[in-house]
């Protein structure tokens, strides 16, 4: 069963569509740390006019291009996307589908999850990744930016367990150079755990997604971590990995 943490007081099991299980396990009160906005979107539809009309981050002054460590392992989606992840991070099968649901309809899903165990603790009697990384639903679309604030919001949404009609904050976007050279935006939310029952959460989390534009539509990798606990990706490992994401 594919385990990846939910947010959310009670846990519970949210089905996937059609091949796996995502693991809800508890994390009271999540406040995100972001002035409000209102970014949504489907996966795998078409980006709507609203999500077309966001400007791109073109004021914005990239981060230098990242290395990605060597011994790193790359993780490959089935339109040639992939990732790379350090030693250690275990890989669910591609086939395996990852999703959020809300009232029956999927917000949000992806492929070719990969998960940190370095944490070693549980909640509820389960393991909870202290870390995790998979590839978005490519979005028919050539706004990164738009896609990028869009599938932040979906997911945080998933993430902390909010109804589709709640008010998502709008997330830090900024540009980014990747490994590869290739010029991507990533959009990257802060969640404030501090009243959280979940006692492997620590006080923050952080979840970031970067956009990359593929001919004709947007690519995306998620990454999220818990903060300032034990075994959490350093800022220099979390920042390679959203860096290494290649479109082909």
């Amino acid at each position: 069963m594919t385990s990846l943490p939910r947010l959310r007081s009670v846990a519970t099991v949210v089905a996937v569509v059609g091949l796996c299980c995502v693991v809800a396990l508890g994390v009271l009160g999540a406040v995100l740390r972001t002035p409000p906005g209102s970014a949504e979107q489907r996966p795998g539809e078409a980006a709507s006019a609203a999500l077309s009309a966001v400007p791109p981050a073109a004021a914005a002054v990239p981060a230098p291009a990242v290395t990605v460590p060597a011994g790193w392992r790359r993780v490959s989606g089935p339109d040639g996307s992939s990732y790379a992840v350090p030693p250690g991070w275990r890989s669910r099968p591609l086939e395996e589908a990852v999703a959020y649901r809300d009232e029956g309809q999927v917000t949000v899903e992806g492929l070719a999850l990969s998960q940190s165990w370095a944490n070693d603790c549980r909640a509820d009697m389960a393991p909870v990744p202290v870390a995790w990384a998979l590839l978005g639903a490519p979005v028919r679309s050539t706004n990164p930016e738009g896609v990028a604030r869009a599938a932040a919001a979906g997911w945080v949404r998933g993430y902390a367990a909010m109804r589709s009609g709640a008010e998502v904050p709008a997330p830090s976007v900024r540009a980014i150079d990747l490994a590869e050279g290739e010029r991507a935006v990533a959009a990257s939310v802060t969640l404030d755990l501090k009243d959280s029952a979940n006692p492997c959460a620590g006080d923050t989390a952080e979840l970031t997604v970067v956009g990359l534009v593929a001919g004709d539509e947007v690519r995306s990798l998620v990454v999220a971590r818990f903060l300032g606990v034990g075994g959490s990706p350093s800022d220099a490992a979390y920042t390679a990995v959203l860096g290494s994401l290649r479109q082909s």
